[in-house]
Protein backbone atom coordinates (compact mmCIF):
# COMPACT_ATOMS: atom_id res chain seq x y z
CA UNK A 1 0.00 0.00 0.00
CA UNK A 2 1.59 3.61 -1.06
CA UNK A 3 1.81 6.06 1.16
CA UNK A 4 -0.37 9.29 0.69
CA UNK A 5 3.27 11.20 -0.70
CA UNK A 6 4.16 8.48 -2.83
CA UNK A 7 0.74 8.90 -4.51
CA UNK A 8 0.86 12.07 -5.09
CA UNK A 9 3.90 12.09 -6.43
CA UNK A 10 3.22 9.03 -9.06
CA UNK A 11 -0.35 10.54 -9.80
CA UNK A 12 0.86 14.14 -10.34
CA UNK A 13 3.81 12.50 -12.42
CA UNK A 14 1.25 10.90 -15.04
CA UNK A 15 -1.46 13.51 -14.54
CA UNK A 16 1.44 15.99 -16.33
CA UNK A 17 3.10 13.48 -18.84
CA UNK A 18 -1.21 12.53 -20.08
CA UNK A 19 -1.35 15.37 -22.27
CA UNK A 20 2.03 14.83 -24.06
CA UNK A 21 1.90 10.74 -23.22
CA UNK A 22 -1.85 9.17 -23.67
CA UNK A 23 -1.06 5.65 -23.81
CA UNK A 24 -0.17 4.29 -20.08
CA UNK A 25 2.50 1.81 -20.69
CA UNK A 26 4.54 4.51 -22.29
CA UNK A 27 3.61 6.91 -19.21
CA UNK A 28 5.00 4.12 -17.07
CA UNK A 29 7.94 3.49 -18.80
CA UNK A 30 8.78 7.27 -18.33
CA UNK A 31 8.66 7.60 -14.90
CA UNK A 32 10.65 4.09 -14.61
CA UNK A 33 13.43 5.44 -17.19
CA UNK A 34 13.35 8.94 -15.13
CA UNK A 35 13.20 7.24 -11.52
CA UNK A 36 16.62 5.11 -12.58
CA UNK A 37 18.56 8.36 -13.80
CA UNK A 38 17.45 9.99 -10.32
CA UNK A 39 18.50 7.15 -8.51
CA UNK A 40 21.86 6.73 -10.03
CA UNK A 41 22.83 10.62 -9.11
CA UNK A 42 21.52 9.46 -5.79
CA UNK A 43 23.71 6.42 -5.10
CA UNK A 44 26.95 8.43 -6.38
CA UNK A 45 26.23 11.10 -3.90
CA UNK A 46 26.01 8.33 -1.12
CA UNK A 47 29.09 6.65 -2.86
CA UNK A 48 30.60 10.04 -2.27
CA UNK A 49 29.30 11.25 0.95
CA UNK A 50 30.98 7.62 2.57
CA UNK A 51 34.39 8.73 0.86
CA UNK A 52 34.00 6.64 -2.20
CA UNK A 53 33.95 7.68 -5.95
CA UNK A 54 31.02 8.33 -8.55
CA UNK A 55 30.69 5.49 -10.57
CA UNK A 56 27.24 6.51 -13.02
CA UNK A 57 27.82 10.17 -13.93
CA UNK A 58 31.84 9.99 -14.16
CA UNK A 59 33.83 11.36 -17.07
CA UNK A 60 32.12 12.25 -20.58
CA UNK A 61 28.60 11.06 -18.54
CA UNK A 62 29.49 13.99 -15.92
CA UNK A 63 27.43 16.35 -17.42
CA UNK A 64 24.42 14.63 -17.57
CA UNK A 65 24.39 14.40 -13.64
CA UNK A 66 20.97 15.13 -12.40
CA UNK A 67 22.20 17.73 -9.69
CA UNK A 68 23.41 19.32 -13.23
CA UNK A 69 20.11 18.90 -14.89
CA UNK A 70 18.26 20.68 -11.98
CA UNK A 71 20.50 23.08 -11.28
CA UNK A 72 19.16 26.58 -10.97
CA UNK A 73 19.77 28.89 -14.00
CA UNK A 74 19.32 26.23 -16.49
CA UNK A 75 16.92 27.14 -19.21
CA UNK A 76 14.07 25.03 -20.41
CA UNK A 77 15.62 24.00 -23.77
CA UNK A 78 18.71 23.37 -22.17
CA UNK A 79 17.25 20.92 -19.52
CA UNK A 80 15.20 19.43 -22.46
CA UNK A 81 18.42 18.66 -24.66
CA UNK A 82 20.23 17.33 -21.66
CA UNK A 83 18.11 15.34 -20.19
CA UNK A 84 16.76 13.65 -23.48
CA UNK A 85 20.46 13.22 -25.02
CA UNK A 86 21.43 11.59 -21.46
CA UNK A 87 18.55 9.13 -21.52
CA UNK A 88 19.48 8.61 -25.25
CA UNK A 89 23.23 8.19 -24.71
CA UNK A 90 22.85 6.26 -21.75
CA UNK A 91 23.41 2.49 -22.93
CA UNK A 92 26.74 3.74 -23.97
CA UNK A 93 27.81 4.75 -20.23
CA UNK A 94 30.79 1.88 -19.26
CA UNK A 95 29.67 2.72 -15.46
CA UNK A 96 26.13 0.96 -15.38
CA UNK A 97 25.67 -2.54 -15.19
CA UNK A 98 23.59 -4.59 -17.47
CA UNK A 99 20.56 -3.97 -15.69
CA UNK A 100 20.25 -0.27 -16.30
CA UNK A 101 21.67 -0.89 -19.49
CA UNK A 102 18.63 -2.83 -21.07
CA UNK A 103 15.98 -0.27 -19.17
CA UNK A 104 17.98 2.67 -21.19
CA UNK A 105 17.71 0.31 -24.14
CA UNK A 106 16.03 2.37 -26.77
CA UNK A 107 15.04 5.15 -24.50
CA UNK A 108 13.90 8.48 -25.58
CA UNK A 109 11.74 11.49 -25.10
CA UNK A 110 8.69 11.42 -26.69
CA UNK A 111 7.86 15.11 -26.60
CA UNK A 112 9.73 18.27 -27.40
CA UNK A 113 7.96 20.68 -24.50
CA UNK A 114 10.14 22.09 -21.96
CA UNK A 115 7.53 23.22 -19.46
CA UNK A 116 6.02 19.46 -19.56
CA UNK A 117 9.63 17.95 -18.84
CA UNK A 118 10.70 20.63 -16.27
CA UNK A 119 7.25 20.13 -14.35
CA UNK A 120 7.71 16.21 -14.85
CA UNK A 121 11.23 15.87 -13.31
CA UNK A 122 10.24 18.44 -10.11
CA UNK A 123 7.92 15.83 -9.11
CA UNK A 124 10.25 12.80 -9.91
CA UNK A 125 13.18 14.97 -7.54
CA UNK A 126 10.78 14.57 -4.86
CA UNK A 127 11.82 10.62 -4.80
CA UNK A 128 14.78 9.56 -3.37
CA UNK A 129 16.66 6.42 -3.28
CA UNK A 130 15.91 5.44 -0.15
CA UNK A 131 12.20 5.33 -0.57
CA UNK A 132 11.58 1.61 -0.45
CA UNK A 133 10.55 0.99 2.89
CA UNK A 134 7.84 3.98 2.41
CA UNK A 135 6.45 1.98 -0.43
CA UNK A 136 4.47 -0.50 2.25
CA UNK A 137 3.07 -1.26 5.58
CA UNK A 138 4.86 -4.70 6.61
CA UNK A 139 3.57 -6.65 9.57
CA UNK A 140 5.44 -7.00 12.47
CA UNK A 141 6.18 -9.30 15.17
CA UNK A 142 7.60 -8.27 18.03
CA UNK A 143 9.24 -10.42 20.61
CA UNK A 144 11.92 -10.66 23.44
CA UNK A 145 13.71 -13.07 21.18
CA UNK A 146 14.82 -12.18 18.04
CA UNK A 147 17.84 -13.46 15.62
CA UNK A 148 20.19 -10.26 14.43
CA UNK A 149 23.45 -10.26 12.57
CA UNK A 150 26.44 -8.85 14.82
CA UNK A 151 29.31 -8.89 12.19
CA UNK A 152 28.81 -8.41 8.33
CA UNK A 153 31.53 -10.45 6.79
CA UNK A 154 31.08 -8.53 3.31
CA UNK A 155 30.15 -5.20 2.33
CA UNK A 156 26.52 -5.66 1.87
CA UNK A 157 23.66 -2.89 1.26
CA UNK A 158 21.37 -2.60 3.93
CA UNK A 159 18.57 -2.36 1.54
CA UNK A 160 19.52 -5.10 -0.94
CA UNK A 161 19.69 -7.53 2.50
CA UNK A 162 16.38 -6.77 3.61
CA UNK A 163 14.89 -7.41 0.27
CA UNK A 164 17.08 -10.92 -0.04
CA UNK A 165 15.21 -11.71 3.69
CA UNK A 166 12.20 -11.19 2.27
CA UNK A 167 12.71 -13.39 -0.46
CA UNK A 168 13.66 -15.93 1.96
CA UNK A 169 10.30 -16.22 3.03
CA UNK A 170 11.22 -17.69 6.64
CA UNK A 171 7.46 -17.23 8.14
CA UNK A 172 7.26 -21.01 6.00
CA UNK A 173 10.01 -22.13 8.36
CA UNK A 174 8.38 -21.52 11.70
CA UNK A 175 7.18 -23.65 13.88
CA UNK A 176 3.08 -23.22 14.27
CA UNK A 177 2.07 -21.57 18.28
CA UNK A 178 0.47 -19.46 19.69
CA UNK A 179 3.61 -17.57 19.34
CA UNK A 180 5.05 -18.78 16.26
CA UNK A 181 9.18 -19.35 16.41
CA UNK A 182 12.43 -20.78 14.34
CA UNK A 183 15.47 -22.39 15.32
CA UNK A 184 18.94 -20.34 14.69
CA UNK A 185 19.90 -23.38 12.82
CA UNK A 186 17.02 -23.39 10.40
CA UNK A 187 18.20 -19.61 9.65
CA UNK A 188 22.01 -20.16 9.37
CA UNK A 189 21.00 -23.29 6.64
CA UNK A 190 19.37 -20.21 4.51
CA UNK A 191 22.11 -19.36 1.78
CA UNK A 192 21.52 -15.62 -0.07
CA UNK A 193 23.24 -14.72 -3.21
CA UNK A 194 25.45 -11.36 -2.24
CA UNK A 195 26.82 -9.84 -5.44
CA UNK A 196 29.18 -7.28 -5.60
CA UNK A 197 28.21 -3.99 -3.53
CA UNK A 198 27.90 -1.92 -6.77
CA UNK A 199 25.57 -4.81 -7.77
CA UNK A 200 23.59 -4.62 -5.27
CA UNK A 201 22.84 -1.02 -5.15
CA UNK A 202 21.85 -1.25 -8.81
CA UNK A 203 19.31 -4.42 -7.96
CA UNK A 204 17.93 -2.25 -5.28
CA UNK A 205 17.24 1.05 -7.33
CA UNK A 206 15.22 -0.77 -10.01
CA UNK A 207 13.34 -2.29 -7.14
CA UNK A 208 12.48 0.61 -5.82
CA UNK A 209 11.34 2.00 -9.05
CA UNK A 210 9.49 -1.45 -9.71
CA UNK A 211 7.55 -1.08 -6.64
CA UNK A 212 6.41 2.28 -7.05
CA UNK A 213 5.40 1.66 -10.60
CA UNK A 214 3.45 -1.53 -9.86
CA UNK A 215 1.45 0.08 -7.56
CA UNK A 216 0.85 2.75 -9.62
CA UNK A 217 -0.44 0.39 -12.48
CA UNK A 218 -2.60 -0.81 -9.47
CA UNK A 219 -4.18 2.51 -9.08
CA UNK A 220 -4.45 3.07 -12.76
CA UNK A 221 -6.47 -0.54 -13.32
CA UNK A 222 -8.34 0.77 -10.28
CA UNK A 223 -9.39 3.90 -11.98
CA UNK A 224 -10.27 2.37 -15.84
CA UNK A 225 -12.70 -0.33 -13.68
CA UNK A 226 -14.35 2.71 -12.14
CA UNK A 227 -14.67 4.48 -15.36
CA UNK A 228 -16.23 0.98 -17.22
CA UNK A 229 -18.24 0.75 -14.26
CA UNK A 230 -19.30 4.65 -14.38
CA UNK A 231 -19.84 3.74 -18.20
CA UNK A 232 -21.85 0.88 -18.13
CA UNK A 233 -24.14 2.28 -15.62
CA UNK A 234 -24.55 5.43 -17.41
CA UNK A 235 -25.64 3.29 -20.75
CA UNK A 236 -28.06 0.62 -18.51
CA UNK A 237 -29.53 4.60 -16.79
CA UNK A 238 -30.01 5.39 -20.33
CA UNK A 239 -31.32 2.30 -21.31
CA UNK A 240 -34.25 2.22 -18.93
CA UNK A 241 -35.32 5.07 -19.43
CA UNK A 242 -36.16 4.35 -22.57
CA UNK A 243 -37.60 1.28 -21.70
CA UNK A 244 -39.80 3.39 -19.20
CA UNK A 245 -41.06 5.54 -21.69
CA UNK A 246 -42.03 2.92 -24.30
Amino acid sequence: MLDSDTKRRIDTARDILVGKVPDPKSQVEQITIALIYKFMDDMDAESEEMGGKRKFFTGDFARYGWAKLMRAGLGGHETLNLYAEGITKMPENPGIPPLFRDIFKNAYLPYRDPETLKAFLKIINEFNYDHSERLGEPKAWVTDNALYVKELLKPVDLKFLEQALRNLNLNSYAKVGGQPSISQSTVLERKIALPNLDTQRSIVAEIEAEQALVAANRELIARFEQKIQSTLARIWGEKSEIEGTA
